[in-house]
């Protein structure tokens, strides 16, 4: 495996429902043992939609090698970027 890609939410008509507890540090460790990358997707659960925090990847307590996230402006463009480390790049 070379990388893991989280979507950190599942929404639906129901709302939003979060990842069980301890499920995102376990799957880290397993691809990071593994020598692979994690990447958040952040595009529904970033900028404080989340309530408590401002990525989504915090509540579970881990920090991901990659986050994506885009954002809509009031004009209606899309803005999309992704984050990670030099070294990652490298």
């Amino acid at each position: 495996m070379c990388a893991y890609h989280k979507y950190f939410l599942w929404q639906g008509v129901g709302g939003i429902i979060e990842l069980a507890p301890g499920y995102l540090p376990a799957a880290y460790g397993s691809v990071r043992k593994a020598g692979g990358l994690c990447i958040s997707d952040e595009v529904q659960a970033g900028f404080g939609r989340t309530g408590n925090h401002f990525w989504g990847f915090e509540t579970q307590g881990v920090v991901p090698d990659i986050v994506t996230m885009a954002k809509v402006s009031p004009l209606l463009y899309l803005v999309q970027a992704f984050h990670c480390e030099a070294s990652v790049l490298q």
